[in-house]
């Protein structure tokens, strides 16, 4: 049985981070928590974007999914992936400390230590990256075995526990993570489109659901993102024709009326 991914919004997560949250879930103990793809506002601070908290029995860890394929290599706290950039590590430890900041003025969830690492999905390698760095890098394969005890003090260390463990408080840390004034979805993308208006139609039985979005570089272009829950399927209509189909049928052609052209006489 599956660990429960939490998404603050309906309209999903980053296509890149579908590989990493799946892989996770399913490896993770059932009664952790995970909430995916948030925007983050601490106090007197810049917000942050997580691509996943998890929420262990002992921690909260804050995992930047990295779908990355190609070389890495690293020049001060500058990764060059393609282009430089900063490295996630560092900004990693950055966003640990002001989630912790969040947290720390809920009540027993401030008592929690919380970390970061960052994962990798792809086929990118740490290997030439500061020793230092690498530490704070784990392969897909690694993060699964987080839900082990023993693996996970070997990956990522130990901690001091608590009397209390932290994925036991799930109305807490719903509270918290349900309030738009700590954390709000992060802002979804989808081939150059930006969400700006969710639910604008749930299909009753929640099959599908219809969102308004707009081209991100050109407000003015709109489009229509249509998000499928096959899960909700009937088994019988599970296999891929019948979701081809059903896809297919969803979508209605429309034609431009065009003027026809004036004649000079």
């Amino acid at each position: 049985m599956a660990c429960k991914v939490r998404y603050l919004s309906s309209a999903g997560i980053h296509h890149r981070e579908v590989k990493g949250v799946d892989a996770l879930a399913q490896a993770f103990p059932v009664n952790w928590l995970m909430y995916a793809s948030l925007n983050a506002f601490p106090k007197n601070s810049s917000p942050i974007e997580i691509d996943l908290l998890v929420v262990m029995d002992d921690r909260v860890v804050l995992l930047e999914l990295k779908d990355w394929h190609g070389p890495l290599t690293a020049k001060g706290d500058m990764w060059i992936h393609g282009k430089p950039q900063r490295s996630p590590v560092q900004l990693g430890n950055e966003k640990a400390k002001k989630g912790k900041s969040i947290l720390r003025g809920q009540g027993q969830l401030g008592r929690f230590y919380v970390d970061s690492r960052v994962v990798f999905t792809g086929s990118t390698t740490r290997d030439l990256l500061p020793e230092e760095e690498r530490k704070h890098v784990l392969t897909l394969e690694e993060a699964k075995l987080l839900g082990n005890r023993m693996d996970r003090e070997r990956l990522i260390g130990s901690v001091t526990l608590q009397n209390l463990k932290p994925n036991l408080l799930v109305k807490d840390f719903d509270r918290v993570l349900g309030n738009p004034a700590y954390f709000q979805p992060m802002k979804m993308s989808w081939d150059g489109y930006n969400v700006t208006d969710e639910d604008f139609f749930v299909h009753r039985k929640d099959i599908w659901r219809e969102h308004r979005a707009q081209l991100a570089k050109e407000e003015r272009i709109k489009a229509l993102l249509r998000l499928f829950r096959f899960d909700n399927l009937p088994v019988g209509l599970n296999e891929p024709m019948p979701r081809v189909t059903l896809g297919i049928c969803r979508e209605r052609p429309m034609w431009r009326r065009r003027r026809p052209k004036s004649s000079s006489v």
